[in-house]
């Protein structure tokens, strides 16, 4: 992990969290600053949409569960933003408390290339962003 963590610093790969809830986002944004990531935090689906327009991040973490648009359509209008753009899609993990395996299909099936069930693991989120970002790359 010492490997990955050197390489994280090196490059700061930007992050974009949608979490509603916001001692939860606070987590997040702490756990994986730590780990050396650049890392911007919102709450709604609306303000992920802007920033990602604005400043494409390297990966995102989106909450299944926003107050404004569940986050099954907004992995379809990000993509159709993407496209538009002629942009790559960003790699994008769906974070949920729904777990099962039908769930985990849905999320894949919707463009997410990796479903983590609340709560979570905080190791497992840094492995995860950083196997997504660098697999992109």
């Amino acid at each position: 992990m010492h490997a990955a963590k050197a390489i994280l610093r090196s490059v700061l790969p930007r992050l974009l969290i949608a979490e509603d809830d916001a001692q939860l986002r606070g987590v997040l944004s702490r756990t994986l600053q730590e780990e050396g990531f650049d890392v911007r935090a919102v709450a709604t689906g609306a303000e992920l949409l802007e920033l990602s327009s604005s400043t494409p991040p390297d990966a995102l973490i989106v909450d299944i569960g926003l107050p404004d648009i569940d986050g099954y359509a907004l992995m379809t209008r990000l993509q159709e933003m993407d496209r538009a753009r002629g942009r790559p899609l960003i790699p994008s993990v769906a974070l949920t408390g729904f777990v099962g395996e039908e769930e985990r299909e849905r999320a894949t099936s919707a463009g997410y290339q990796i479903h983590i069930s609340k709560p979570v693991e905080p190791d497992l989120l840094v492995r995860t962003v950083a196997d997504i970002i660098f697999r992109r790359n």
